[in-house]
């Protein structure tokens, strides 16, 4: 569960960032007391349900990406908060997701996030962040660099090549969706750095593991997975 300080840290960076919205942003009630900044306090509640434990991090995804980790398990309200940032555009939905994030982050035992040198969003196809009018996982990174004071370095990777949604896809037909689908866009930025990738979801890795290869083909140390949700 997250602190007060972080908690009335995130408001600060959310006053700066979004609109007011004085609504829960997960049932739409009033927010009636001024310890309720996102979510309302049963929403926040069933929230904080959906965190992972401590004790599950980090877990193995796969020998390029050896420590992952994530804020909550893909149930209940952390769900409706990824699918409202991913599917709505309700960028606010972040800010609730980022507070068990950054709370991973504070308290992990391996060192691997901490030990990073910067987060990289998994990028979006142009076409496909058009269309949506923003990255999530770049929205997700803002949040998480505000509290942590990792930067953020989106530029470092780009997607080049346009994939069908993975929803509804096996682990091979993933694969074979995401082949070629990324390149470093600044060497510079990824040789001999420790990274850690930030996205919403994580189901079956396959997206991260595409990133990873590429940025370990161009030198990268040590890449990590940091996400909102482990499905």
């Amino acid at each position: 569960m997250m602190t007060a300080l972080l908690r009335k840290s995130l408001a600060a960076l959310a006053s700066l960032c979004y609109p007011q919205n004085n609504c829960c942003h997960l049932c739409s009630q009033p927010l009636r007391t001024l310890g309720e900044q996102w979510l309302c306090e049963p929403c926040q509640k069933a929230l904080d349900e959906a965190a992972l434990d401590p004790g599950e991090q980090p877990f193995f995804l796969h020998e390029l990406i050896p420590c992952s980790y994530a804020g909550f398990a893909h149930e209940g309200a952390a769900k409706e908060l990824a699918q409202a940032l991913k599917y709505n555009g309700d960028r606010f939905c972040a800010l609730p997701l980022a507070q068990g994030m950054a709370t991973v982050f504070a308290l992990d035992c391996a060192g691997s996030l901490r030990k990073s040198d910067f987060f990289l969003p998994i990028p979006l196809h142009p076409s496909r962040e058009r269309m949506r009018g923003f990255n999530q996982a770049e929205t997700l990174c803002q949040s998480l660099s505000y509290h942590t004071g990792l930067p953020v370095i989106p530029t470092a990777l780009r997607r080049v090549r346009a994939t069908r949604p993975q929803v509804g896809l096996d682990s091979a037909q993933r694969r074979n969706n995401l082949h070629g689908a990324f390149e470093v866009a600044d060497i510079q930025a990824v040789y001999g750095k420790r990274i850690a990738l930030v996205d919403d979801v994580c189901t079956t890795g396959s997206t991260a593991v595409a990133c990873a290869q590429v940025l370990k083909a161009f030198g990268a140390k040590e890449v990590c997975l940091l996400t909102a949700c482990k499905a």
